[in-house]
């Protein structure tokens, strides 16, 4: 009897030891994980504060850390991501957001960021499905909406779908108007957007409205003369063929006189 209470003991005992040491043992990982996720978040932040500096190398080598110790979280592929942008190193950038999003489908500026990217690398299809994703349910408080549809609306413009793009340029000088932002990109690119359609007559109106903001946007005129030009209002294209040539002296060269029209010969002024 004794023996077996002696057993009885010794086992209970065992067991106790075990729980304590198992409690322990969690107490020791729970310390650890605190302390991890303290550090990564601390890492992060003064990632963000050598941002702010203007220190990005410094803020790569901080999310380069905090990702190190904590792969599994999205905030800091986020932040590198974002200075890779910023830096111009549009491959890393992408593959940054990429993983980001994987770990956080939901947030939806991360397609964001990687949709600039892409447009950056000039991956149009790429960029339009981000943009997508961030459009799908347009946060209308958003202070960069108005960036979002001229971003979106470039990519179609670049990827030669001009009609889509019509309208996000269109959108994005509406969201301007509200938030007094001044749309010179939307309308020079609905310009250009409305004359590759041979849609002469409002690619003037929009050239109109460029010219007003920047008078020495030659660009923006030459584009406007020889829309006058294509809809034969002859006058009005010899106007603006004399402004060009008073802006560009060395021009009247070339195109003068009879010859005055020939600049918007686009093969004669190769």
């Amino acid at each position: 009897m004794t023996a077996n209470r002696f057993s009885f003991c010794k086992n209970n005992f065992k067991k106790a030891l075990f729980l304590i040491s198992t409690c322990f043992f969690v107490l020791i990982l729970s310390s650890q994980k605190a302390h991890s996720q303290g550090g990564y978040m601390s890492l992060c932040s003064g990632g963000l504060t050598l941002e702010e500096q203007g220190n990005l190398d410094g803020a790569i080598e901080k999310y380069s850390t905090a990702i190190t110790l904590k792969p599994d979280l999205w905030n800091a592929y986020s932040y590198r991501g974002k200075v890779y942008y910023r830096k111009g190193k549009h491959d890393l950038a992408i593959s940054d957001l990429t993983k980001a999003i994987e770990l956080s489908k939901n947030k939806l500026f991360l397609y964001h960021v990687r949709g600039n990217s892409y447009l950056a690398n000039k991956n149009y299809e790429k960029a339009i499905a981000d943009y997508n994703v961030v459009l799908t349910k347009p946060n209308l408080k958003d202070p960069q909406l108005y960036q979002i549809y001229l971003y979106r609306a470039e990519a179609y413009y670049f990827n030669k779908q001009y009609e889509p793009a019509i309208i996000d340029f269109k959108e994005s000088i509406k969201i301007a108007a509200k938030t007094n932002i001044t749309p010179t990109n939307s309308h020079f690119y609905l310009a250009n957007s409305y004359f590759e359609l041979k849609k002469y007559t409002e690619a003037i109106q929009e050239y109109d409205l460029v010219i007003s903001a920047n008078a020495y946007n030659t660009t923006a005129i030459f584009y406007q003369g020889l829309c006058y030009y294509k809809i034969d209002e002859i006058e009005k294209a010899k106007t603006i063929a004399l402004k060009l040539i008073e802006m560009s002296p060395s021009k009247e060269i070339y195109f003068s006189g009879s010859n005055l029209l020939d600049l918007y010969n686009m093969e004669m002024r190769r």
